[in-house]
């Protein structure tokens, strides 16, 4: 029995798509004398800590408990978040549900969204509430102003400072986060972003110092945050990694602190690390990490960086860009790699340099408690510019804003990119599926970063052995083996390679559809790269659908996880709105076979911005699966509709179909140390019975 593909050739009108990012600030004090607790991650120069913070804490926030009250700012920029899923609303439910009692306020600004959940809230306004008896009180309305303003945000910590004042304060800044280069904020009224930058500016402006400032956002858990906000506040948490759309649960920890508001600032912090790792908001698909960290370590750590680049400086010079670069690309990234930012810790220990260790005691240091579900997560990421060198000169810009300017730090990065991009330009790379496919050919323009003022001239002279051993896109032909196809590299060769991916070409009898990528690859027992496929692909409900693998990786208990999605219209069945979605596709351990964990709307191909939130797709829901389509001259026509609408009834079940009668090209992506894009030959697979 087979599946025939259908496929319904009409262009299918694709809408604006955009990402957008999530972020969250919470501001706590450390005061000093305070019992702390420890992560348990161990590495360089890391022993394993237990929690060892008591109910006591300092003598200053447990002399008189009487005395001691709190107030937690929320600064709470619904986006998309709100109008699409209600993840602003459910927050708001959970903070209402708490058990406050009479010493500890919560104030609210809201704004930023099209459309709110809560009915008390306006959409053409921002507001700002204060939760009394578990209900959510008008204090102000400030009609439509801008929350990716840095006067609103300061102005707003001025009125919650003026009108609320409390021994001990708290920040949450809610909503996306695009880390080190994207910043924070996504108004769906007004352009903007805050960056680092600008939100350093905010806190000066509101002349304001928290015990906590947190993040409820993604992707700000980095060095480079935590040193724009070490003058404003003891403790930050944030997240290393992207975050599911509700983002932390509010209710346990916000009672706690009702029930004890001079409770240990330690204790409450692993309060909400666990609740958020943990809590019932949290799901198996999740990839979820949460740190705490003692702002004042901060510039310890960074000395500590400073003094790692200065030797990393000098490893280059010694030719050790690709061990440096291998390190890099190995490292544990986030936000799917799009982000530029790496784990410290992870990346340091794969360089295997002497000064790795000073890392890592001034991060045991730092790290006051962590915890993820992923591996190779220790608690703080860095911007380590690879990928995207395009952003590199603005990003420069921004980290000597923040005060991170040392001539060691940038130093390094300047060398190392300038490195990258000069191999990039002297190795060849090789013409796309596309163009091999059919006659078309895109002249492919060569970057020139030489005006830059980070470009470093002298590494022409300096590392150009360092080419000796890269891939020549021209000479990347397939040999027959057996009773296939495999593509055979010397071991240094495939030293210098960092990414492999299949890529699957359907021939219609018109042109070409794009049927999408996988991660899926094999090596044979010589170390050839082994090119099919099986002649299956995924599909949802027995329909075989366009598909893109993300990433792949490994959980904290060394398991392994994996995850895609499938582009397709969506057809809302309660309102009848259509948008671009992407359906997300999840495997790991426990689902082998696959489990569809909801869509994310389809955004724009920016680095700047992250994608945090994954709404739930409803019965009665109709999907159309689309895919983009090349002419046989090699034009990319339109993006078209890919077999039938289906209609939501339950779980879709996820499984691998054979192709069947259309006769099918693949080859596969590959990625250098330079971040030189490869293509194999390709090769025609048709269906056998």
């Amino acid at each position: 029995l087979f599946v025939m593909l259908k496929f319904i050739l009409y262009p299918l009108p694709l809408g604006f798509k955009l990402a957008v990012l999530i972020i969250g600030f919470w501001l706590i004090p450390v005061e000093e004398g305070e019992d702390e607790l420890q992560t348990t991650t161990s590495g360089i120069g890391m022993e394993e800590k237990e929690y060892k913070g008591d109910a006591g804490g300092s003598s200053k926030w447990t002399a008189d408990l009487d005395s001691q009250n709190m107030t937690v700012m929320v600064y709470l920029m619904g986006s998309d978040l709100e109008s699409q899923g209600g993840c602003a609303s459910v927050d708001i439910d959970e903070m209402l549900e708490a058990e406050l009692g009479d010493k500890v306020n919560v104030v609210i600004q809201t704004g930023g969204s099209t459309y709110w959940h809560n009915e008390q809230i306006a959409a053409d306004s921002v507001q700002r509430f204060h939760i009394e008896d578990g209900e959510l009180i008008l204090k102000e309305d400030l009609g439509l102003i801008s929350m990716v303003d840095k006067n609103t945000l300061a102005d707003f910590i001025r009125w919650g400072k003026n009108n609320y004042p409390a021994d001990r304060t708290m920040l949450i800044l809610w909503n996306h986060g695009g880390g080190t280069m994207g910043g924070f904020g996504y108004d769906e009224h007004f352009e903007g972003v805050l960056s680092l930058g600008d939100l350093a500016e905010a806190m000066e402006a509101s002349e304001a110092y928290f015990d906590i400032i947190g993040f409820d956002a993604c992707l700000m858990a980095t060095i480079e945050t935590a040193y724009a906000f070490s003058p404003y506040a003891d403790y930050l948490i944030a997240s290393e990694e992207t975050e599911p759309g509700t983002g932390w649960y509010y209710t346990e920890w916000l009672s706690l602190l009702g029930e004890d508001p001079g409770v240990n600032m330690a204790e409450l912090s692993k309060k909400i690390v666990d609740d958020y790792i943990y809590g019932p908001d949290s799901s198996f698909w999740d990839n979820t990490t949460l740190t705490v960290m003692d702002t004042q370590k901060t510039r310890e750590v960074y000395q500590a960086l400073c003094a790692f680049m200065s030797e990393s400086k000098e490893a280059l010079k010694d030719y050790g860009y690709q061990a440096l670069s291998t390190a890099r690309s190995g490292a544990k990234s986030y936000g799917e790699g799009e982000f530029e930012q790496v784990d410290i810790l992870d990346y340091v220990e794969r360089t295997g340099l002497d000064e790795g260790e000073e890392i890592g005691k001034a991060l045991e240091e730092m790290i006051v408690y962590h915890d993820a579900n992923i591996s190779n997560t220790n608690g703080i990421a860095m911007y380590f510019p690879y990928n995207y060198p395009d952003y590199y000169q603005n990003m420069l810009e921004e980290l000597t804003r923040i005060g991170m300017e040392d001539e060691d730090y940038q130093g390094f990065f300047n060398d190392f990119i300038s490195l990258m991009v000069y191999g990039q330009n002297q190795t060849e790379g090789s013409r796309s599926p596309i163009e091999q496919l059919t006659s078309y050919l895109e002249l492919e323009e060569t970057l020139d970063y030489s005006s830059s003022s980070w470009y470093q001239s002298q590494v022409e002279e300096q590392y150009v052995t360092t080419l000796e051993e890269s891939l020549n896109g021209e000479e990347l032909y397939l040999e027959e083996k057996g009773d296939g196809y495999v593509l055979q590299l010397s071991e240094e060769e495939w030293e210098t390679v960092t990414a492999i991916e299949l890529q699957v070409y359907v021939d219609d009898g018109d042109g070409y559809l794009e049927l999408g990528s996988d991660n899926l690859y094999e090596f044979d027992e010589d170390g050839d790269l082994i090119v099919d496929f099986g002649y299956a692909w995924v599909a949802l409900d027995g329909q075989i659908v366009p598909f893109y693998a993300i990433f792949e990786g490994e959980k904290a208990d060394g398991s392994w996880y994996s995850y895609g999605y499938a582009p397709a219209e969506l057809t809302r069945a309660y309102d009848g709105a259509n948008m671009d979605i992407e359906v997300m596709i999840y495997w790991d351990e426990a689902h082998e076979e696959g489990y569809v964990t909801g869509y994310r709307i389809a955004g724009e191909d920016e680095v700047s911005l992250a994608e945090r939130n994954t709404f739930t797709l409803e019965d009665g829901d109709e999907l159309s699966f689309y895919c983009d389509y090349y002419t046989y001259e090699g034009e990319y026509e339109n993006s078209y509709y890919f077999g039938d609408t289906l209609v939501v009834d339950g779980e879709l079940a996820v499984s691998y179909e054979d192709l069947e009668e259309y006769p099918t090209d693949i080859c596969y992506y590959l990625q250098d140390i330079y971040c030189n894009e490869y293509w194999t030959e390709t090769i025609m697979i048709s269906f056998a019975e």
